[in-house]
């Protein structure tokens, strides 16, 4: 039998800086979008850049949340009103919803000098599945998720999905 995955292995890439990974595995600047956009726009920009979530920023220009294809799922999921068996949808879909309405606010950051457990520990205490990671100036320069950290944790190029 041929293994795989090697556990002391994983356990010397916890130390990785965030720098390498984001080398390594050709993590793209952050896609950026204004909050007071549709989610027409949000979903074209996932689809035209190959993205799975993008930072929010307001009319500012201040970045105030990130907005995941995890929170464009649940727009579709109905939402317990109190403690009642009835159901309400979270948002109309007739009509404008903007980027904003979607998101999830409080960015969740960790610094570009940290290393790979920093990363793992801050997703799973926020339980949060992409971190932003930010320069010494505060400036987003990537955002890592969650598939990142198992790939470079397990020792693997691809991650396929099991059906």
């Amino acid at each position: 039998m041929v293994l795989l995955f090697n556990k002391e292995e994983a356990k010397k890439r916890l130390h990785l800086p965030l720098r390498f990974l984001i080398n390594k595995w050709r993590v793209p600047k952050p896609l950026i979008v204004d909050g007071d956009r549709d989610i027409e726009y949000l979903i074209n920009a996932f689809i035209r850049y190959n993205r799975e979530c993008a930072l929010v920023r307001n009319s500012n220009g201040k970045i105030i949340g990130i907005v995941t294809l995890f929170d464009l799922l649940k727009m579709f999921v109905p939402k317990r009103r109190r403690h009642f068996i009835l159901r309400t949808p979270r948002l109309v879909l007739e009509g404008k919803v903007l980027v904003k309405d979607i998101m999830s606010r409080g960015l969740v950051t960790i610094h570009l000098d940290d290393n790979l457990a920093d990363l793992l520990n801050t997703m799973v205490r926020y339980e949060i599945s992409h971190v932003t990671v930010v320069d010494e100036k505060d400036e987003p320069v990537a955002v890592l998720s969650k598939r990142i950290v198992l790939k470079e944790l397990l020792g693997i190029e691809k991650l396929v999905e099991i059906h």
